[in-house]
């Protein structure tokens, strides 16, 4: 899977073309990626609560900031 993150209030993009697998996915995007197929792209508005919630991650992701992210499925992250 591929994504790009930006922060909803100011649009700057935290991360972008970062390939992961279904281990290391925050619950909003786990949840929002349930149902894709390989080839499929969403973008995704990430609630705090689902994202890094009151602590944020530090000098990146402010607390309780809402996530845009874009996701493509690059492979089947079944097997």
């Amino acid at each position: 899977m591929q994504h790009s993150a930006r922060l909803e209030d100011d649009g700057e993009t935290l991360v972008s073309g970062l390939r992961v697998d279904r281990e290391s996915l925050f619950n909003g995007l786990f949840y929002g990626i349930e149902g894709m197929r390989v080839g499929g792209t969403r973008k995704l508005r990430v609630s705090p609560h689902l994202a890094y919630g009151d602590q944020g991650v530090a000098g990146l992701i402010p607390a309780n900031a809402v996530l845009t992210v874009e996701v493509t499925i690059l492979e089947d992250m079944q097997k």
